[in-house]
């Protein structure tokens, strides 16, 4: 069964095989008249044929002249040439096209192979080669190895689909030429309302040669596949006036550019070579080259809807057109190349899109470039930028990027940019968001080696968003600045970027970055080093209104360089120097931080070497200001418009190293301030004619003088005019008063009036100072007026009558002397109003005489000598023989209480003292000398033996209502009486021995006792008594005690007087024979020291020698001790100058003596000292205000 099924199925198969091959018929037409008359005649009684092939065996075939060919197209028709291609020569025929029509549901085929279609010229009457007329979607129409040459109107398509044929391109052109055709290609239109795209054409390894003709698709995709365009290089179709290919408003179409060239063409006329309107197109590894046309465009695309897009993907443009203009489109550019174009015309080289278009560029690059008149592309376009390269564009116009909204521009490298432009109007971005809030960013971008005739980046609009992230510009020269912002308001951030090596060389365009109105600047982690501008602000520059907000962290400006602000030059146009409202300026927000930033070697021409500025309030935290300079003032900060001395400066770890100003303000400096007057008084009171001297001191509000040392201010000057103190009314000069010198300039910060005179009657007046130039105006003078009393001239002087109004001043009188400073110049009598040399007279200053007044007058010390001289040889005399008294009574007692070297010593001072005053008398450099020398070196022996004597009276003597000196007093009386029992009993050995060995050690006593220790019983009669002390701070160190009974038995029990029981020695049993013993006994404590006080006198002796060679040295090389003079009445009397060093000496000498008068104070309340020393104390008061002092104040 199963066998039987299967062989009637191939039996089926089989009749239908047969039947289509007897369908498919063959039609072989020779180049005979009739077989070509009738060709479509023929065609036509086989249309129930389902394939009918027509081959043209010929090689060429003249096409008759005849109307209403038709084919009605109910099966697939082929028409195929020989393989050696087949000619149908039209003859310039005029009615010799064909009528095509496909109609029903079924899908029909046309195909041409291997013909050349030549000679149809139908311009008159329009008619094209192909007419062809559909109804549906279900068909094609094959070119292959077609050539079509010399034609009007190749083919017209009319369509009337509802959808695309997804199976099949309706029109394709296989290896197909195209040449010399003059009018149309291929024009497409449909029949129809419905807006579909349902119509595919398609031109594959097609090659066009000088046509005029253009190819018209609408509502469908046309592709261009390994396609090359060339040589079109006449007019174009003035007819229709339409591009080579256009694509209308109407097509909703696709249309595809891969693998193709457009080489060498010149496409004249207005319209550009492609016009594309609401289509999606796409240009991929196509190369336009040697290409133009006479719009100056190569496409154009307008009236986009909806997605409609264009995109060129590895395009290359060489030396071409501008690629594109249009509007309200959004445009596609990637991994392709613009080069060697120049631009001839007033177009943009590369885009011309308009109307919010958006355009994206992604890996492009764009060399060689000459442009004249426009940029790279329109201002009124949405731009992004991303991984482009520019190099080595030149154009003459405003800018050579340009737009209206958002401008983005991202991985770039930008070099060799050439903006020559019209002067201060040339840039290389042009951004105007007009009354938009617009957006500018530029990131991981590198601009170098560019000159523009303008700001290099110019910005305005009504509120901008600039961003600059990861941006490196270097080496850019331009008149005007590198980034120029009008905007009304900005807000701007710079992270990490580098701006080095650029300069603005428009000496009236300020910064390299000019800000202007309300802002808000940040910049973060950013380099700005070696930028120049001739004008201010090496690296910014800010014209801002109220709201000025910068914020800079982590950067550097190093090496900038302008007029004034070496990297910053900040100002704001709301503060007005004139005005009286600073309440509004206290209440604007204007401020700069700057956190952990580097100045260096910053350089103004004039003021601020790092900043200019007339902000309020700056915060400076853990910045370094190093080597900054301005050569007028302000090494780092110069304050402008201060009137009101309210900036705030806040300081947080500022290094300031090596900054300087030429002139003035290191750091820190401001314009002059105010002018301060250092020596005025109340009130000035001068003669008529008398010179008024004042000093005037010019300050900035930092308190330092404005040196001026350029003479940057040398158009600052001020009037000094008079009112009346009495009315207030000023006075008429030249009636009232006359005034020389009443204007004022400085010198080094300095005017000193040493010209100004006024001429006046008797008079009270008020002096008032006014800046001449209105610029200067905000200084102000401190006091602002002064008063003066004008007053008559004295009787030295020549009263003088000036002008007809016999104003008076006052005269020094003249002579004919000889000038030096000793001669004086006196009037004459009776001289009125005239001063003449004939009538004063010429007289010697006091203590001069002579013609020339150069010899001086001695007074006569004779009498002073012979006065002084007896008295001080005299005096020394006296204490001369009261010295020799002293020494051969040495053994008595008075010389013994008051000690012998000690009286000796003393009065050897006295001595030096009253010599040293006889060679005062003898006015000599020698005789200065050693009146300076004796009576210093007497001082310190006389000085000498007052401490000594004090410091002994101090350690010995008791004081009553010192419990510790008690205690003293009443181990006097307790201890010796049994030591001295002990050593009267053992007087075999000698008192003087047990006194030494008591008085030295332990260990001595022991060594020197023969049955019992002195020291034993010291200590045992010691510790009964101590016992019963109950404060042992009181009690009394063991050496005091030792000495003060070694004293007592020594006094008693000497060799010069014998004991032979206690009860002789005078043994003290009361408080008052103990003070009879300390007066008998004390001065020979001092024995002790007579040994050192002869080594100290031995040291004197050294002393003298010093002080001879120091004379030496002193007459050979310093020669401070001078013989001086002083003058008393009209003579000089001769005196010593010791100089600083005597000067010296003698403070300190009167300082020794205020110590040893501090020291020697409580002697008045011992007992048990000397009378002599209670008198020495008194003598020290008197030798306080007697002594050195008065030296020093003399």
């Amino acid at each position: 069964m199963k066998i039987y099924i299967k062989n009637i199925y191939l039996f089926y198969l089989f009749v239908l095989l047969i039947t289509e091959f007897t369908k498919s018929k063959n039609l072989y037409i020779t180049n005979n008249n009739e077989n070509v008359d009738g060709l479509y005649d023929s065609i036509a009684s086989f249309h129930d044929e389902s394939e009918l092939k027509i081959y043209f065996s010929e090689i060429y075939y003249k096409m008759p002249n005849k109307s209403e060919n038709t084919i009605s197209m109910n099966n697939n028709i082929y028409f195929i040439g020989n393989s050696n291609m087949t000619t149908f020569d039209f003859i310039n025929s005029k009615e010799a096209g064909l009528n095509i029509s496909f109609r029903g549901l079924k899908e029909w085929t046309l195909s041409y192979e291997n013909i050349i279609f030549k000679n149809y010229e139908n311009i008159n009457n329009g008619l094209n080669l192909f007419f062809i007329e559909t109804e549906t979607e279900k068909y094609q129409i094959l070119f292959t190895n077609c050539i079509f040459e010399d034609i009007d109107y190749i083919m017209r398509l009319k369509f009337n689909c509802k959808k695309k044929n997804e199976n099949k391109i309706n029109i394709i052109f296989t290896n197909c030429v195209f040449r010399n055709i003059n009018k149309e290609i291929l024009f497409t239109y449909f029949d129809n309302n419905y807006k579909v795209n349902c119509n595919s054409i398609q031109f594959n390894n097609c090659k066009f040669y000088k046509n005029r003709a253009n190819i018209y698709p609408t509502r469908g995709d046309t592709e261009f596949n390994n396609c090359i365009f060339s040589d079109m290089d006449s007019e174009p179709n003035t007819e229709n006036k339409t591009a080579f290919i256009y694509s209308s408003i109407h097509s909703l179409s696709k249309n595809y550019f891969n693998n193709c060239i457009f080489r060498n063409i010149n496409y004249k006329g207005i319209i550009p070579l492609i016009h594309i309107s609401n289509s999606k197109t796409i240009f991929k590894n196509v190369t336009f080259e040697h290409c133009f046309s006479g719009s100056g465009y190569l496409i154009e695309s307008f009236e986009n809807l909806g997605d409609s897009y264009i995109k060129f993907d590895n395009v290359s443009v060489i030396d071409s057109n501008s690629i594109i203009r249009g509007k309200e489109g959004v445009l596609y550019v990637e991994n392709s190349e613009f080069k060697n174009i120049t631009i001839k015309n007033s177009l943009p080289g590369i885009t011309d899109y308009s109307y919010k278009s958006k355009l994206y560029f992604d890996n492009v690059k764009i060399k060689n470039i000459n442009l004249n008149g426009k940029g790279l592309f329109d201002d009124e376009s949405i731009y992004f930028f991303n991984n482009i390269v520019i190099k080595n564009v030149t154009t003459n116009s405003k800018y050579l990027i340009s737009s209206s909204y958002n401008l983005t521009i991202n991985n770039s490298k930008i070099s060799d940019i050439i903006c020559k432009g019209d002067q201060s109007d040339s840039s290389f971005i042009y951004f105007n968001s007009y009354d938009t809030t617009s957006s500018l960013n530029i990131s991981n971008t590198i601009i170098s080696n560019s000159y523009s005739n303008g700001p290099f980046i110019r910005v305005n609009g009504d509120i901008n968003k600039i961003n600059f992230e990861n941006l490196k510009v270097s080496n850019i020269s331009s008149y005007g600045q590198l980034i120029e912002n009008n905007s009304l308001n900005s807000s701007i951030a710079i992270n990490n970027s580098e701006f080095v090596n650029n300069n603005n060389f428009n000496k009236l365009s300020c910064g390299n970055i000019y800000i202007v109105n309300d802002l808000e600047l940040f910049i973060n982690n950013s380099i700005f080093n070696n930028n120049t501008v001739r004008k201010n602000g090496g690296v910014l520059c800010i014209y801002g209104n109220d709201n000025i907000k910068i914020n800079i962290n982590s950067s550097m400006f190093h090496n900038n360089k302008s007029n004034n602000g070496g990297a910053f030059y900040i100002m704001s146009k709301t503060v007005d120097g004139n005005s009286n409202d600073n309440s509004k300026m206290d209440s604007l927000s204007q401020f700069i931080n700057l956190n952990n930033c580097t100045f260096k070697y910053n350089y103004a021409h004039y003021f601020g070497g790092a900043i200019y500025s007339s902000l309020k309030y700056f915060s400076l935290r853990n910045c370094k200001f190093e080597y900054n300079e301005a050569n007028v003032a302000g090494g780092i900060l110069f304050l402008e418009n201060n009137k009101y001395n309210d900036t705030i400066i806040e300081e947080t770890k500022v290094d300031k190293i090596d900054n300087k100003a030429s002139s003035y303000g290191a750091d820190y400096a401001t314009f002059p301030y105010q002018i301060i007057l250092d020596n005025i008084r109340d009130i000035i009171k001068v003669k008529s004619g008398e010179i008024i001297n004042m000093n005037f001191k010019i300050l900035d509000n930092f308190n330092s003088v404005v040196e001026d040392k350029i003479n940057y201010f040398f158009d600052l000057s001020f009037n000094i005019i008079i009112k009346s103190k009495e009315t207030d009314d000023y006075l008429v000069e030249g009636i009232d008063y006359l005034i020389d010198g009443n204007r004022g300039s400085f010198n080094n910060g300095i005017f000193n009036s040493e010209k100004l005179r006024i001429y006046s009657k008797n008079y009270h007046y008020v002096l008032e100072f006014n800046i001449n130039l209105i610029k200067y105006q905000d200084i102000v003078f401190k006091p602002n007026k002064v008063d003066i009393e004008i007053s008559e001239c004295n009787d030295e002087d020549i009263t003088i009558y000036k002008n007809e109004y016999n104003i008076p001043y006052c005269e020094t009188p003249i002579c004919n002397c000889v000038e030096n400073e000793h001669t004086l110049c006196i009037k004459g009598e009776n001289v009125v109003n005239i001063n003449s040399e004939k009538l004063n007279q010429c007289i010697c200053t006091k203590g001069y005489k002579g013609v020339e007044c150069k010899e001086e007058k001695y007074y006569d010390t004779t009498n002073i000598i012979m006065i002084l001289k007896p008295m001080f040889i005299s005096c020394i005399a006296i204490d001369t023989i009261v010295t020799i008294i002293i020494i051969f009574n040495k053994t008595s007692r008075i010389i013994k209480d008051t000690g012998l070297y000690s009286s000796l010593i003393f009065s050897i001072g006295i001595i030096l003292v009253l010599i040293g005053s006889l060679f005062y008398i003898r006015f000599t450099t020698f005789g200065c000398f050693m009146h300076s020398f004796l009576t210093h070196y007497g001082f310190l022996l006389i000085y000498s033996q007052f401490v000594y004597k004090f410091i002994i009276s101090l350690q010995y003597g008791i004081r009553q209502d010192n419990p510790r000196h008690q205690l003293k007093l009443q181990f006097i009386l307790v201890r010796s009486k049994p030591i001295i029992n002990y050593l009267l009993k053992n007087v075999s050995s000698s008192i003087t021995e047990y006194n030494s060995g008591l008085y030295t050690s332990n260990e001595n006593i022991c060594s020197r006792s023969c049955n019992i220790s002195i020291v034993k019983l010291f200590n045992e009669v010691n510790n009964d008594f101590t016992a019963n002390i109950m404060n042992e701070s009181l009690a009394i160190p063991k050496d005091d005690q030792i000495n003060f009974v070694s004293s007592f038995i020594y006094e008693n029990l000497n060799n010069s007087f014998e004991f032979f029981s206690i009860e002789k020695a005078n043994i003290t049993n009361s408080f008052t024979e103990l003070k009879e013993y300390v007066k008998r006994t004390k001065t020979d404590y001092y024995q002790k020291y007579f040994l050192r006080v002869c080594n100290v006198f031995f040291f004197n002796i050294l002393l003298l020698i010093y002080g001879i060679s120091v004379y030496i040295i002193n007459s050979i090389y310093i020669r401070d001790i001078t013989l001086g003079k002083e003058l008393v009445d009209d003579e000089f009397i001769p005196n010593c100058d010791n100089g600083q060093t005597d000067i010296f000496v003698l403070t300190i000498e009167n300082i020794m003596v205020i110590w040893l008068l501090y020291k020697q104070k409580p002697i008045f309340k011992y007992s048990l000292v000397l009378k002599e020393i209670r008198y020495l104390s008194i003598t020290v008061y008197l030798w306080v205000f007697i002594g050195p002092l008065v030296d020093v104040i003399i």
